[in-house]
């Protein structure tokens, strides 16, 4: 071949056009759209104190002894807002009324 490039057998394929059928053609008016509207319920904000009776102020201090215990507290402090992953603790211990984390570290 004059290109350099070789024909390997292979043919290529014809594209063939069907034509659309009446019934593969899918109108708007086809089907009922339901009348009823989507409503998502959300569950009520969750309040102090949880449902196994964790105070926020018990939340709080077991959060904070608990990113304290980590061995890289006192060099990530100087570096990092630790208080935002204290937050994010309390959180969620209400929102998972988490008591295992709280109890674990009421009795340090």
């Amino acid at each position: 071949m004059p290109d350099g490039f070789r024909h390997m057998g292979r043919r290529k394929r014809a594209a063939v056009e069907q034509e659309a059928e009446d019934d593969d053609i899918i109108l708007p008016n086809d089907f009922q759209i339901p009348v009823t509207p989507n409503i998502t319920e959300f569950p009520p904000p969750p309040t102090w104190p949880t449902p196994s009776g964790i105070t926020e102020q018990q939340a709080t201090g077991a959060c904070q002894r608990v990113v304290k215990s980590y061995a890289a507290y006192n060099v990530c402090r100087e570096y990092v807002d630790l208080e935002s992953f204290i937050t994010t603790c309390v959180l969620n211990v209400q929102v998972g009324n988490a008591a295992q984390v709280v109890l674990l570290y009421e009795k340090t």
